[in-house]
């Protein structure tokens, strides 16, 4: 998984501010997929968000001790 110290001053470096929110789906094996922006104040960091989140890999949601997938909007902001 990135660090969220990569991010971070990822949008340090590019002085990128506002507020997203990325929903993907974990599948069943921990990955994200169909990634995209549900909101974005800033795109650039709706973009910087959605290459950090694709690069995490998750513990994926059980129902009955299996693995399911789930969906997930995860918020991100910098102020």
């Amino acid at each position: 998984m990135p660090s969220p110290f990569d991010l971070r001053a990822e949008l340090e470096k590019e002085k990128v501010l506002g507020e997203a929110v990325i929903g993907f789906t974990v599948s069943k094996e921990g990955k994200p997929e169909g990634i995209k922006i549900v909101y974005a104040s800033n795109p650039e960091l709706a973009r910087l968000a959605g290459v950090y989140v694709a690069k995490m890999v998750f513990r994926s949601a059980r129902t009955g001790g299996s693995p399911v997938a789930c969906d997930v909007e995860m918020p991100f902001f910098r102020k």
